[in-house]
């Protein structure tokens, strides 16, 4: 495991075949992490205006690097999806139950992006959290999420 998170920046928008998987992995690395503030469990004492602010910079910050992992076409039919969230030094781990919901601004960016035609197409989500390792912290001082987008299968109709 450490040395997959010394490696993240080499994968960035790199596809690679694995043998005992049936599609092509893509993986986008989303230089920040979701905001606290975009917890489900969150008090309302933050609100809408700070959630929605939130939301928006993650969006951005998944569009920009969606954009740039992307390839001439968005990817179609069902996906697996495993977000990894790399929590700056100093950074609370949140509640794993909430991470997905946290995470949704980062799904429509890469809509956006047209990384893939929408976010309706992920048929699994694998959301994990770890903190960043030294050489993570330099290249990423505010933490990152590794995204890593596997094609389940070509057309929609299992859905």
């Amino acid at each position: 495991m450490m040395d997959e998170r010394l490696n993240i920046e080499r994968g960035a928008g790199h596809r690679r075949a694995d043998p005992g998987r049936r599609g092509v992995i893509r993986r986008v690395i989303v230089p920040t992490v979701p905001d606290g503030v975009l917890s489900p469990n969150r008090s309302a004492k933050y609100g809408f205006h700070a959630k929605r602010r939130a939301r928006a910079e993650l969006q951005r910050a998944a569009w920009a690097a969606a954009l740039e992992a992307r390839e001439e076409n968005p990817l179609e039919g069902d996906l697996r999806v495993t977000a990894r969230i790399l929590w700056p030094p100093g950074a609370r781990k949140k509640d794993l139950d909430n991470l997905g919901a946290m995470l949704k601004g980062c799904w429509d960016g890469f809509t956006d992006a047209a990384f893939w035609v929408d976010d309706r197409q992920m048929v699994a989500l694998t959301v994990t959290q770890d903190r960043l390792d030294k050489a993570g912290r330099v290249s990423y001082p505010s933490g990152c999420v590794v995204v890593d987008v596997e094609q389940v299968s070509d057309d929609g109709e299992g859905r």
